[in-house]
């Protein structure tokens, strides 16, 4: 019974974090059933709202178009702000921004890469 419940834990953490921004700091080692719960709570008490989603790739998209380096991007989406800096285009002509969230009072630093693809023609974003 236990192993069952350590593995319903694991398969709803993976799930359910696909594609999540949160701001959850201070997460524990999972290590034990109830760590990995404590750490999906966290984790979605301090998810950005799906509908926030569209207001960041809309900075992303505007940031590999429209910017030049040392330009930044603003969105919000009521209670969460974001900021999209342009800090560099390499010799691929990938663009790397830094990605800063707040969100619930807390801050989120992350690093995006967008490359153009001639393959599929469009910017690909890792």
């Amino acid at each position: 019974m236990r192993a069952l419940l350590i593995l319903v834990l694991i398969s709803l953490s993976a799930c359910s974090t696909h594609g999540v921004i949160s701001t959850a700091d201070n997460l524990q080692p999972a290590v034990s059933s109830p760590s990995v719960m404590i750490n999906l709570i966290q984790t979605k008490r301090y998810s950005l709202p799906r509908d926030a989603h569209p207001k960041l790739q809309e900075c992303l998209d505007f940031a590999v178009k429209e910017m030049q380096v040392g330009e930044t991007c603003r969105w919000d989406h009521k209670n969460a702000v974001g900021f999209v800096k342009l800090v560099k285009i390499d010799s691929r002509q990938c663009h790397i921004m830094y990605n800063t969230l707040y969100y619930k009072k807390k801050p989120k630093y992350w690093q995006t890469t967008a490359c153009w693809s001639t393959g599929v023609n469009k910017w690909l974003f890792t």
